[in-house]
């Protein structure tokens, strides 16, 4: 764990100056930042956030094709599907999967392309919030339905 922050802080200030290669990789450690070792659901978020910023640069396509195809690897974590359209890297004017109503979705273009890496995340965060919601622990369907 101890190297693990010091690769953030190091990856972290390079983001900062704009070196997209750092801001996936920052994005890379975030998202696969176990509870185990000391991860928390928002750095999974942050992670997801800045995979999503680098996917969106047009400068170097070869960046921004790893930044998506690592959001797809991770579709199966509720912060990294909450985050952004996990088939483009958008973050705004998104949809909630009317299934799970946790992924969130810019259009149908990519919930059809993406359906097939959704679909175990997909099937999983809506039978954990079923049992969820029957044991009372749950909340509204509709602040459920927000994310």
């Amino acid at each position: 764990p101890q190297d693990r922050a010091e690769a953030v802080r190091l990856h972290r200030h390079a983001a900062s100056q704009g070196h997209v290669p750092a801001t996936v990789c920052l994005g890379i450690l975030l998202v696969t930042t176990e509870p185990d070792f000391g991860g928390e659901p928002t750095q999974q978020r942050e992670g997801a956030l800045l995979l999503a910023r680098a996917a969106q640069q047009r400068e170097d396509t070869s960046v921004s094709d790893a930044a998506l195809a690592f959001l797809g690897e991770h579709a199966g974590k509720r912060e990294v599907v909450r985050a952004c359209c996990i088939g483009c890297g958008q973050t705004k004017k998104l949809k909630v999967c009317s299934k799970c109503r946790v992924a969130k979705f810019c259009g149908a273009e990519c919930v059809q392309r993406m359906w097939p890496v959704h679909k175990a995340g997909c099937r999983r965060f809506a039978a954990e919030d079923a049992a969820s919601a029957s044991a009372g622990e749950g909340g509204s369907e509709a602040d459920r339905a927000v994310g």
